[in-house]
């Protein structure tokens, strides 16, 4: 265990409903899937897109990951 890490405390606060995930299907996700729905919904507005305008359109998120022992601390 390092010495400092940082820790999020709302891990589990996550609005299904808002993301149109049924909440069982919440229950059972990944925190990290969880968290990069939120992340790129804010990514989107601090660029100045409303996401509405782009709500049907063909836009793509490209998301780049690995695995690490931090899945042992949730």
């Amino acid at each position: 265990m390092p010495t400092r890490m940082g820790v999020i405390k709302t891990l589990e606060a996550f609005d299904a409903d808002f993301f149109a995930v049924h909440g069982k299907q919440s229950d059972v996700m990944d925190p990290r899937t969880r968290k990069l729905l939120e992340v790129s919904y804010e990514a989107l507005l601090d660029a100045g897109v409303n996401p509405a305008t782009i709500r049907g359109t063909r836009t793509g998120v490209f998301v780049g990951g690995s695995e690490s022992d931090a899945g042992g601390i949730w």
